[in-house]
């Protein structure tokens, strides 16, 4: 859990509720940031976690062994989302209108912008290694590769309507593992689903279905 003193405070929801005493305790308090924690994410099956904050950092940390490990550096305003898939590749999307991708073991990362005349980020997921999806908050969806720089296939527009002529932001998404579905959210009161497609012709996002929340 990331909170607003700064630190992530690690839960084993194997003894949440088996004791009558500190039942809600954590086991451990990872402190080093400098503001609040807004994102956290854990590389997909595996103990490695990274936590984004509104100190613009992305730290990193090996939960077998409950340790730090290191900081990234390189966003130019608070984070506000992450997530990883099962590459040591964390992304992360922040206020300075970026998307980032990190090469953890490569000491390096990419930058994607994705342009003028496209709302800021608002949420993030990794489809798979190598792609994933933004949700933004001019109502646009996008698909990503690694390797582009630009979204691939056609963005959805408007993927939550509108109302009063105004778009609703894509507030959260996020994808299904191991499939090709990837679910959004808004405050139109339905929880979206689409089709991604991450084949070289015809990549992209189509609709699939909504569910009443």
């Amino acid at each position: 859990v990331g909170g607003r003193d700064n630190c992530v405070r690690i839960f084993d929801i194997r003894t949440l509720g088996k004791s009558t005493t500190n039942a809600a305790s954590p086991i451990t308090t990872l402190a080093g940031h400098k503001k609040a924690v807004t994102s956290l994410a854990f590389r997909s099956r595996s103990l490695d976690l990274y936590s984004g904050s509104e100190d613009r950092c992305i730290r990193r940390y090996d939960l077998n062994a409950m340790t730090y490990v290191e900081t990234l550096y390189g966003h130019q305003s608070a984070i506000v989302g992450m997530d990883c898939a099962n590459k040591n590749r964390p992304v992360t999307i922040a206020r300075d209108r970026t998307v980032r991708v990190w090469k953890v073991e490569e000491d390096s990362h990419l930058v994607f912008r994705p342009g003028g005349d496209v709302g800021s980020a608002e949420c993030v997921s990794a489809v798979r290694d190598g792609w994933f999806a933004t949700g933004h908050d001019d109502g646009r969806l996008s698909l990503w590769k690694e390797e582009k720089k630009r979204p691939v296939g056609d963005a959805i527009v408007a993927a939550h309507g509108g109302a009063s002529g105004v778009t609703r932001s894509v507030m959260c998404c996020d994808a299904l593992g191991l499939s090709d579905v990837l679910a959004t959210g808004s405050n139109d009161g339905y929880l979206r689903l689409w089709r991604v497609s991450t084949e070289d012709k015809g990549a992209g996002i189509k609709p699939l279905d909504t569910v009443p929340v």
